[in-house]
């Protein structure tokens, strides 16, 4: 299988990378299947753990992050390192699921617009515990 489409989008149990061929996602791989720049596997592995990191098995009702502070963050990591692998995989498209607005994103200066101008003035996250 040729992969010419990837999304970054955690999912709890799962890596962060979903791949596929003309935007079908055929599955969850490891950075490290498609990426051999040892920064950005180490960079990818921490951010995920941090996504992993937000649920508790004994109690899954409180999945989230703490405050809508670590969870613009944790999404401005997320862009950084779409970003990076965007520049080491020039032919692949590369979209980007975003906790804070709850969507799929295929430019990241939208995103980045969009987390400058826009959630600031969010009063609720879906991702962020009551």
């Amino acid at each position: 299988m040729k992969i010419n489409y990837i999304k970054i989008m955690p999912e709890i149990g799962c890596y962060p990378i979903w791949v596929g061929v003309d935007g079908n996602i055929k599955d969850t791989v490891k950075i490290e299947s498609i990426c051999n720049d040892l920064v950005l596997i180490k960079e990818f592995n921490t951010w995920d753990s941090i996504f992993q990191n937000i649920y508790d098995l004994s109690d899954p009702e409180s999945v989230g992050f703490d405050d809508k502070e670590s969870l613009i963050a944790f999404e401005r990591q997320g862009i950084c390192l779409w970003n990076k692998l965007s520049i080491l995989k020039p032919d692949v498209k590369i979209e980007y699921f975003s906790f804070v607005f709850d969507r799929v994103y295929d430019n990241i200066l939208e995103l980045q617009n969009d987390l400058d101008n826009k959630a600031i003035y969010m009063d609720s996250f879906i991702w962020v515990k009551p």
